[in-house]
């Protein structure tokens, strides 16, 4: 059975509408009552031909009769599309067309583009072979479109090389050349520079012996070419014992003391040994206390005391004396214009050190009660500062100088022995005398 257009539905229901009303008409015509239709129901939804339709039903007994109503506007997008139409197809390239048409309105068409495919490229076929440093081709053709074609670039191969051969083989000293020859196109060739090997040397070997005072010499050959290097072996220096004193030192001469090489007993050296330190006392001379019956108990003193006239300007000098035997320098005294100062001591050699400094200035020797000058420190005065004199002494102008230091010397040959009772020391002292008996000590 062939399907009935929409078309020819509305018309067959326009009919049977006709129909029912003839028939409703003839039975009120003939005594019998008009359709009385219910409220109707749904029958069917809108579409781009029709709106919605509703059936209604007469409600009277044995009656039985329906219609259909269309009730509101159509919707023109309750289309009912058939099977989709190529119209273009899409080629690798270019876009195609498709189209369909509403079951239900003939002019009523959708219309839709399809995409271009796109290629689609086979593996290619080799057009020009890769060497080792220049690409090659290969020829792509499109499967869906046998004109359609391209060709790329294939990577040079590169080198495929052999092994390094010697050209010139490498020595000790001088170095060599290789090469190696590509397999892919024997043309191509690499060479490279080989370093020397240099020497295999052999142990050290003792040409020369190195002694205490002169370097030896030792030797060493390459096994390879026989060539010799020599360096220096540095002296051994001298090894010396403890050593042996061959001659003691005293206070007044240097000893010796001999040192042997361990390693050549024929190598000797002598060294000096310092003098022995004397250890004393430094005096300006004049009067020993032993001398001058001042104090009993001052019998074994020989610590000297100097007197001294300080009534006019200038400078007076004595010598000083190391116990009581040397005399290593001098002692100056200087008076300017009512000022007293006493100079540092001079020693010929600078052969001496202090233990202690010690000196004093008097007006006479009995203001003295004790001689050592640890019990008479203070009184220490000091070298080289200038005392006034008035101050000090009063109108005394005769003075005694008290010095008695206490130093560690070496004896120097420089110094003159002492000879107390010598005629110069003797008019030394006797001046010294007079001074005193013009004094009250």
């Amino acid at each position: 059975m062939t399907k009935m257009s929409h078309a020819g539905k509305v018309i067959l229901f326009l009919a049977l509408t006709a129909v029912l009303a003839l028939v409703c008409f003839s039975a009120s015509a003939e005594g019998i009552q008009d359709h009385v239709w219910n409220s109707g129901e749904y029958f069917e939804a809108a579409t781009c031909s029709h709106g919605e339709i509703w059936l209604y039903t007469c409600t009277l007994p044995g009656c039985g009769a329906t219609k259909k109503v269309e009730v509101g506007p159509t919707n023109p997008n309750a289309h009912k599309w058939g099977e989709w139409t190529v119209d273009k197809p899409a080629t690798c390239t270019e876009a195609g067309h498709r189209s369909r048409v509403c079951a239900y309105v003939s002019h009523h068409v959708q219309n839709e583009d399809l995409p271009a495919l796109g290629h689609l490229w086979d593996s290619g076929v080799v057009k020009k072979a890769p060497t080792c440093l220049t690409p090659g081709e290969m020829l792509y053709t499109c499967k869906r479109d046998s004109s359609h074609t391209y060709v790329g670039a294939i990577d040079p191969t590169g080198h495929n090389w052999g092994d390094w051969e010697d050209v010139s083989t490498p020595t000790c000293i001088t170095g060599g050349k290789q090469k190696r020859v590509c397999k892919n196109d024997s043309s191509h060739v690499e060479y490279r520079d080989v370093s020397a090997t240099g020497h295999n040397w052999g142990p050290w070997t003792v040409v020369t012996p190195a002694t205490c005072e002169k370097d030896g010499k030792e030797e060493r050959v390459c096994s390879k070419c026989g060539t010799k290097e020599q360096r220096a072996i540095p002296k051994t220096g001298h090894k010396w014992d403890n050593g042996t004193v061959i001659k003691q030192p005293t206070m007044y001469e240097e000893g010796i003391k001999q040192y042997v090489c361990q390693n050549d007993p024929s190598h000797v050296k002598n060294e000096k040994i310092s003098r022995k330190a004397m250890v004393g006392t430094l005096c300006a001379f004049g009067f020993r206390l032993k001398d001058s019956n001042l104090y009993p108990y001052n019998y074994d003193k020989w610590y000297m005391y100097t007197p001294f006239d300080a009534s006019m300007n200038g400078s007076q000098t004595f010598e000083v004396v190391f116990m009581d035997r040397y005399i290593p320098g001098t002692i100056t005294i200087t008076v300017s214009n009512g000022y007293l100062t006493v100079h540092e001591p001079v020693i010929r050699g600078n052969s001496l050190s202090y233990d202690l400094k010690f000196f004093t200035v008097l007006n006479k020797i009995t203001d003295l009660t004790m001689y050592e000058p640890e019990q008479l420190m203070n009184l220490n005065m000091q070298f080289e500062q200038p005392y006034d004199m008035e101050a000090q002494f009063g109108e005394d102008r005769n003075l005694v100088l008290y010095l008695c230091s206490r130093v560690t010397a070496y004896y120097k040959n420089t110094w003159d022995d002492l000879n107390y009772k010598s005629n110069e020391h003797q008019r030394i002292l006797d001046n010294m005398r007079y001074l005193m008996q013009t004094d009250t000590f």
